[in-house]
């Protein structure tokens, strides 16, 4: 039987790579949107600066997403799995590499 601990600590865990990844996406094609609309009023210096910020801030969206999943889903998984002092080495070493993405 499953301890009741190791679910209640992949419930947040869940909700918050949703939220993450639900927010990110929101964000992007809010950006984009609006770079839709500004179509008609931009000139093809004002569309070509527009389109690098949208690419922009997929690509921070993106970075934010992909460090969040590589550090907290070997952690997550490793929750359901047998105790190891090699698999938390590992979780432990790799946590503070979200800051690293983030960065990008």
């Amino acid at each position: 039987m499953m301890d009741l601990s190791k679910h209640l600590y992949a419930v947040p865990v869940m909700i918050s790579f949703v939220a993450i990844f639900v927010s990110m996406t929101l964000l992007y094609l809010t950006v984009r949107r609006q770079m839709i609309l500004n179509r008609r009023f931009a000139s093809d210096t004002t569309m070509k600066r527009l389109s690098e910020h949208s690419q922009k801030v997929y690509r921070r969206a993106f970075w934010y997403v992909l460090s969040y999943t590589v550090v907290w889903l070997p952690a997550f998984i490793i929750t359901f799995s047998t105790y190891s002092v090699t698999k938390q080495t590992i979780v432990r070493s790799i946590m503070p590499l979200q800051g690293l993405g983030n960065a990008f």
